[in-house]
């Protein structure tokens, strides 16, 4: 087999030849037909999207097991994390809603301070996403930083407000279910808070 794909032709041939295979492969790991066809179709896409660029040392065979692979060990990644983040918003959604106000300014208050204990450039980021609504894209343009950086503060920024409201002696284990329930309701829950 060519170690490059030049045409429609040749992706075809591979296509053919591959396909049914590599779903087989796919359904392995994700143990979904759906999942499995999604996925590899995803890396032929891929592979014709790249076929000026890519030049196969191995066998093309060997490329498409491989990504294939891979791109299913991605989907289970996020699908575990994905679980956890319904898990919790069912849960939250099942208590009641109705706090005693003062519970409510309490645990605002804790939340206040935890978000103004972080690092100052970490803090502007968590603001920009969660009260201003603003996306990691429009952050990392308006800061001029990589929408990675972004993607990290957030990260740090729940990992550090979990660290320090779970240390606080004043906010035992009940205040810290209302406070993730409190930020469902404020959307400012999201999957990167369970990974």
């Amino acid at each position: 087999m060519n170690t490059q794909i030049q045409s429609g032709q040749d992706l075809e041939k591979v296509y053919k030849l591959y396909f049914a295979p590599l779903c087989n492969y796919a359904y392995q790991f994700v143990r979904d037909e759906e999942i499995a066809r999604d996925v590899v179709q995803s890396i032929f896409t891929k592979l014709w999207e790249n076929r000026t660029r890519s030049k196969f040392t191995d066998s093309i065979k060997s490329y498409l097991y491989g990504a294939v692979r891979n791109r299913s060990i991605d989907y289970l990644r996020k699908k575990k994390s994905s679980q956890k983040y319904i898990e919790a918003q069912a849960e939250a959604e099942s208590i009641e809603m109705e706090f005693p106000d003062d519970e409510l300014v309490f645990i605002r208050q804790k939340l206040n301070t935890a978000i103004q204990s972080l690092k100052p450039k970490c803090q502007k980021i968590f603001e920009l996403h969660y009260r201003n609504g603003l996306t990691y894209k429009e952050i990392s343009e308006h800061l001029d930083i990589s929408k990675r950086t972004v993607e990290d503060n957030v990260s740090r920024a729940y990992t550090q407000l979990k660290k320090t409201l779970k240390e606080d002696p004043e906010f035992v284990a009940s205040n810290y279910l209302t406070f993730v329930v409190l930020l469902i309701e404020m959307g400012a829950l999201t999957e990167e808070f369970f990974l």
